[in-house]
């Protein structure tokens, strides 16, 4: 360290003088040491050098403009980091792993390469082009899945990035849920599902309590949840994204979900040539069978105990 100012050549009584000091790169630990003029009282000034901050890498390092992706940021002196901004907008959910790892999601942005920011007590450090969002697009990695439809309104989606379960009934046979009409909205229908054979809301619904959520369609994806960083259940300190549901069906237009699942399965990945159960009921038969797709093929009605597949779904806004 130092001393690169100093105002104290000649102070009349009762004023005051500043002494700067500049340090270097070497790390200090704090050190007391005394600092007295002639014909002055002693003064005891406490000193300490920390580690400056350093960015050195994003991981991943591009992702779609609508924002969504979980990163992670390497460097050093990275405790207590306070922001991380991209072309100064701020990422959400900052979380501190160690001195030299910090996660974040990034915020939406156009198209581009831009730097990343980090900012901690031992000052902000930069990564020039750290960061390159590309356009928005089916099959990137966003809002803990895959953007799977782009359609707009209730057709804006996440697939989550592998089948949800095997073999799983749609559940409730003989109860009418009353999602027959159901052809656009699995958000509300899943909450209709959920509420009728797990919390025993309405007319010939069960006791509360009675059909667990992980033993239907749509229950299992009501309590799927999914973190930034992939991990589920979700770990503390990522964001978790827990609002998934099963799509609706018996729609083949464009505003249809499991339709478009079908449609961009390709994009989407991980579907296998098999059934797929959506949260819409059979209007003819609402009480036994709902809707479902034949992946690469057809949708059509099945009993409510056969046992599909499922891809759970939740809503998302793009940037496009």
């Amino acid at each position: 360290m130092t001393e690169t100012g100093n105002t104290c050549a000649n102070v009349p009584p009762g004023s005051s003088c500043t002494l700067t000091f500049t340090p270097d790169n070497t790390v200090v630990p704090q050190t007391n040491f005394t600092i007295q003029g002639t014909n002055t009282s002693a003064l005891t000034a406490a000193i300490a050098i920390e580690s400056g901050s350093t960015l050195t890498g994003i991981n991943p390092n591009s992702g779609t403009a609508s924002g969504g992706v979980g990163v992670t940021l390497t460097g050093t002196g990275l405790t207590d980091a306070t922001a991380v901004t991209f072309d100064g907008d701020p990422a959400t959910d900052v979380h501190v792993v160690d001195s030299t790892t910090v996660t974040a999601v990034t915020p939406p942005h156009v198209a581009g390469v831009v730097d990343v920011v980090i900012e901690t007590p031992a000052g902000g450090a930069t990564l020039t082009n750290g960061f390159t969002y590309v356009a928005t697009e089916l099959g990137q990695s966003a809002f803990g899945g895959t953007i799977a439809c782009l359609n707009g309104g209730l057709n804006n989606l996440i697939a989550a990035t592998d089948d949800n379960g095997i073999d799983i009934p749609w559940g409730g046979s003989g109860i009418a849920v009353g999602t027959s009409a159901g052809t656009i909205d699995g958000e509300s229908n899943t909450t209709a599902i959920v509420d009728c054979l797990t919390n025993g809301i309405g007319a010939g619904c069960p006791p509360p309590g009675t059909i667990d959520e992980n033993t239907y369609a749509a229950g299992i994806c009501s309590i799927y949840s999914v973190d930034s960083l992939g991990h589920s259940p979700c770990e503390l300190g990522n964001t978790c994204y827990d609002d998934w549901f099963l799509p609706a069906g018996n729609n083949t237009l464009p505003s249809g979900q499991l339709n478009c699942l079908n449609t961009n399965r390709d994009e989407i990945g991980g579907f296998e040539p098999a059934q797929y159960w959506s949260s819409t009921e059979d209007a003819g038969q609402p009480e036994d069978a709902a809707w479902a797709y034949i992946f690469s093929f057809f949708e059509t009605s099945n009993f409510k105990t056969a046992e599909f597949r499922v891809r759970c779904v939740r809503a998302f806004t793009p940037l496009l």
